[in-house]
């Protein structure tokens, strides 16, 4: 009889020691489970915000602010708006102003802002050239 309650209380911790291996095993699935939880919403918002990040036309790096200026003429015979970057070089907007008013791009230009001449190779930054500033495109005779 007492062999038989010694080798009972043998299986009994044994089973006891079982069970308590498979409850770190569930606490740890349930963890594992939460964690994909939050990893997947965790890829959720990413998505999300790269979806939106692909609808905006510029990368704006550390530093760099997003302007809007507007060019006219001389003669106010246009008016074009165009979005850009503090760091974005002159002529590259000058570019794109030739781009929409191809003729404009066939003679001398210089331009002026808030009365000064405006270096065409140097940054918009350089130039002092601030957000909603009007550009104004003049000839030479």
């Amino acid at each position: 009889m007492e062999e038989k309650i010694i080798n009972l209380e043998k299986k009994l911790r044994e089973e006891t020691q079982k069970n308590e291996e498979l409850k770190k095993r569930i606490d740890s699935n349930n963890n594992l489970n939460d964690l994909n939880k939050i990893i997947l919403d965790k890829e959720k918002k990413i998505n999300i915000l790269e979806e939106k990040l692909s609808r905006f036309p510029f990368d704006l790096n550390e530093n760099e602010k997003l302007m809007s200026l507007v060019f006219t003429s001389s003669d106010q015979k246009f008016i074009f708006p165009v979005f850009c970057k503090n760091t974005d070089r002159f002529n590259s907007l000058e570019n794109k102003l030739y781009d929409a008013y191809p003729d404009y791009g066939e003679t001398e230009n210089y331009f002026i802002v808030n009365g000064n001449k405006i270096v065409k190779s140097k940054t918009l930054e350089y130039n002092k050239i601030k957000n909603n500033d009007i550009i104004v495109l003049n000839q030479y005779d």
